[in-house]
């Protein structure tokens, strides 16, 4: 591979990470799901090339290196946001507890859980 292709390969993968930012600042995980598939296929781009980095090449993957870093770093605060909203949602069935029996007796809940399963 040439540097002139390795280097449109790399700029393929940067649309393709931006893509993917910006899907992660919408939340919107169906498109993360098929970017994540996109990436995956273009790992081995990354293991073929031999040729001496240059300027140029350097340059983007510097700029793949930080955005890759940023989109991380959004990962990680989705995450994180759902595990306190979890850990909300956990503490809020544990603190109202009380509930009624069929014939309107109020009793206590043994455990938390978000789906009834009586239903």
């Amino acid at each position: 591979m040439t540097e002139k292709e390795f280097l449109r390969e790399l700029n393929q993968f940067y649309h393709l990470l931006k893509k993917e930012n910006q899907a992660l600042i919408k939340d919107d995980g169906e498109t993360l799901l098929s970017i994540v598939e996109q990436k995956e296929s273009m790992v081995p781009i990354f293991e073929v090339y031999e040729e001496p980095i240059k300027e140029k090449v350097q340059e983007r993957l510097l700029a793949i290196r930080t955005l890759q870093e940023e989109n991380l770093l959004l990962t990680n605060q989705a995450l994180s946001y759902q595990k306190m909203f979890m850990d909300t949602i956990q503490q809020q069935l544990k603190k109202n507890n009380t509930v009624y029996s069929p014939k309107n007796q109020p009793y206590q809940a043994t455990e938390a859980t978000i789906i009834d399963q009586d239903m």
